[in-house]
């Protein structure tokens, strides 16, 4: 019956587990435009390793990608006039 007197609460580890691992907990929710700005960063950081590993090829890579989609815009663009 110990037990039942202890409410959970976010502020209060119930394990071990939960104690070691409750200062990683971030202090407050991440609110949207820090969401987007991480979310640019790691993909920038993403495209410079792979520039740094595969040197000018890995320059063209996001062009590429955006080729099918550029071509699509065009279709659309064309069909709603």
């Amino acid at each position: 019956m110990a037990y039942a007197d202890h409410q959970h609460s976010p502020n209060r580890p119930q394990s071990a587990i939960s104690e070691m691992l409750a200062p990683l907990r971030p202090l407050k929710e991440l609110n949207s435009e820090i969401k987007i700005l991480l979310i640019a960063l790691c993909v920038i950081a993403l495209w410079g390793l792979a520039i740094a590993s595969f040197g000018l090829p890995a320059l063209l890579w996001p062009m590429k990608l955006a080729v099918p989609g550029l071509v699509l815009l065009m279709v659309v663009i064309t069909w709603s006039m």
